[in-house]
């Protein structure tokens, strides 16, 4: 019998920006494939930089 489980890994760079301003911002990004759909939100708050 073969498990309906599957191992998936990825690594490597999804999205590159530019910088951002200080303030708060929401990366969304969605993705599709045979077996699976994502759907991902991430609430970042960019501040000043320390020195």
């Amino acid at each position: 019998m073969i498990s309906p489980l599957r191992s998936h890994g990825s690594d490597g760079y999804w999205v590159m920006l530019k910088p951002l301003h200080v303030g708060r911002h929401m990366l969304h990004s969605t993705g599709k494939d045979p077996a699976e759909t994502q759907d991902v939100t991430y609430n970042i708050t960019v501040t000043k930089a320390r020195r």
